[in-house]
């Protein structure tokens, strides 16, 4: 999907550019921040962190840090 409507389209961002989508985590992969470790390692972390913040019950509005 557009990772934030849920289409089930990973790559069309609907013409909102604010709407996550493949483009994000292919760039968020080549980072220094995670030693441009790429696409899936980004995924992976975001996997993780989005688990821990649903498992906290807190999607709403989650914590600064896990």
């Amino acid at each position: 999907m557009c990772y934030s409507c849920g289409c089930k389209m990973p790559y069309a961002d609907h013409g909102d550019p604010n709407n996550l989508v493949e483009e994000h985590l292919k760039k968020a992969g080549e980072t220094e921040t995670i030693g441009k470790a790429g696409t899936k390692a980004a995924r992976e972390n975001t996997l993780e962190l989005l688990q821990l913040i649903k498992d906290a019950g807190e999607m709403e509005k989650p914590k600064e840090q896990y």
